[in-house]
C-alpha cells in the first residue's frame, strides 16, 4: 500500500474550492487537502507539499492555470492535474488537452472531478508495475 496523496486545488472561487474539498474530501486515499487562491500560492504548495493531484483552474487573479500547466509539464513534475475550468474557447480547451495528455493527467470539467480523483487515489493504491 502506498502513502495516501496529498490533493492540491486551485481556485479562487472559495465557495467553489471548498465544494470541490468536501466533494472529494468523502474519498478515501487522500492525507490532507490544500487550497490555493492564486498561482503564487499554488507554486509554493506544490514545491513545499508535492501533491499527487492537482485540480486547476484556468482563470487566477495572478495568472492563467493553462500557464501553470505548462510549466508543470516543463518540470516533468509526476503527479496528476485536472484542469477544472468554465472556458469554453477551443483554444484554451485544445491548449489544455494537449498539455494535459503531455503530462499524462486530464482536462476535464468540474463535474467529473471526483471521478478524476477517485482513479488518482486508485492508481496510489494500485500502482502499475513493469
Amino acid at each position: 500500500m502506498t502513502a495516501p496523496l496529498t490533493l492540491l486545488i486551485v481556485e479562487d472561487g472559495t465557495p467553489l474550492a471548498e465544494m470541490h474539498a468536501e466533494y472529494i474530501g468523502h474519498i478515501p486515499g487522500f492525507s490532507q487537502i490544500l487550497l490555493a487562491g492564486n498561482m503564487a500560492q499554488a507554486r509554493m504548495m506544490i514545491e513545499r507539499f508535492k501533491p499527487g493531484l492537482i485540480l486547476l483552474d484556468n482563470y487566477l487573479p495572478d495568472g492563467r492555470g493553462i500557464n501553470l500547466l505548462h510549466e508543470l509539464v516543463q518540470a516533468h513534475y509526476p503527479g496528476d492535474v485536472v484542469f477544472t475550468t468554465a472556458a469554453s474557447d477551443m483554444e484554451t480547451v485544445s491548449t489544455a488537452s494537449t498539455k494535459a495528455t503531455e503530462a499524462a493527467g486530464s482536462a476535464v470539467s468540474a463535474s467529473q472531478s471526483k471521478s478524476a480523483a477517485e482513479a488518482a487515489a486508485t492508481r496510489a493504491e494500485n500502482p502499475v508495475r513493469t
